[in-house]
């Protein structure tokens, strides 16, 4: 009696677990809604990628960690597909993965810097909450170059924001002056 109590148990505190995290993981995306990327560069090679890709996307939403996979065998199929590397970054940063999210917003911007706008936004809010501000600097003024690509107005007026706590902040750390109190 106690075994088949604690197997009822085991598996109910596991489906708990799950839908708690299924459940935070779904509201966390929706501040990362997809914006719609026009083709600028070049479309992937690998069919059977693109595939796992589009499968991916249309599950997503009720099946996220088994989209997840998707995506990840998409890149090992091609490594340089943008769309599955900037949905990858995407998703990183619903988990609050921010180094996961850089290392696929980087590798983006290295195939084709002009793949969408707001990858340089999100990379900026990265570098700022990293404390690397000149870099954070770099990326937010490269996205606000482009105001007719930014879908929301809040999101030009943080990148504004951003860029001038970030440059102060730049200017004070990255040039000391020397503590040489007097008595």
């Amino acid at each position: 009696m106690q075994l088949r109590s604690f197997k009822f148990f085991s598996v109910l505190s596991s489906l708990i677990i799950l839908s708690i995290f299924l459940a935070t993981y779904s509201v966390s995306a929706q501040e990362y809604e997809e914006e719609e990327e026009e083709e600028v560069c070049d479309p992937p090679d690998n069919s059977k990628a693109v595939k796992l890709y589009e499968k991916a996307l249309k599950i997503i939403r009720k099946e996220p960690v088994e989209a997840y996979g998707l995506i990840r065998e998409a890149l090992i199929l091609d490594p340089e597909y943008l769309d599955a590397n900037y949905k990858m970054a995407r998703l990183a940063m619903g988990r609050e993965n921010f180094l996961a999210a850089k290392k696929y917003l980087l590798k983006v911007l290295a195939i084709c810097p002009e793949y969408n706008v707001y990858a340089h936004f999100y990379l900026g809010r990265i570098y700022y909450g990293s404390e690397e501000y000149s870099k954070a600097v770099k990326e937010l003024k490269e996205f606000i170059k482009h105001p007719d690509d930014i879908k929301a107005d809040r999101h030009y007026d943080s990148a504004e924001k951003i860029i001038k706590e970030a440059s102060f902040y730049a200017g004070l750390f990255e040039n000391p002056v020397p503590f040489e109190p007097i008595n």
